[in-house]
């Protein structure tokens, strides 16, 4: 399958999931300052910032709290989602000027 062939929500979402990796790399090469301080510091999204607000209940729920693998997932899954999520959106507008 080609880039071509595929459905506009899941280049959204490929889109979207590119996008989330860039966002946690600056983050990770450029932490915050209270993060230099020693403080606790989990990653969280440079630009994202509404990942929290995904992300936090999920880890009550989870108890994943301590661990940076899964909160590193549930970043990237939560940026494949909105872009999936804008994809969608943006399919269903080209389908209705068709």
């Amino acid at each position: 399958m080609t880039w071509k062939d595929l459905p506009i929500w899941l280049k959204g979402g490929i889109i979207g999931l590119l996008f989330g990796i860039i966002d946690l790399a600056i983050t990770l090469a450029f932490p915050p300052l209270y993060c230099k301080l020693g403080a606790n510091c989990p990653p969280q999204p440079f630009i994202g910032k509404i990942a929290t607000l995904f992300i936090m209940p999920l880890e009550s729920i989870l108890d994943i709290s301590n661990n940076m693998v899964f909160q590193l997932i549930l970043i990237l899954l939560y940026f494949f989602i909105i872009g999936a999520i804008i994809g969608f959106i943006v399919g269903k507008i080209k389908s209705k000027k068709q």
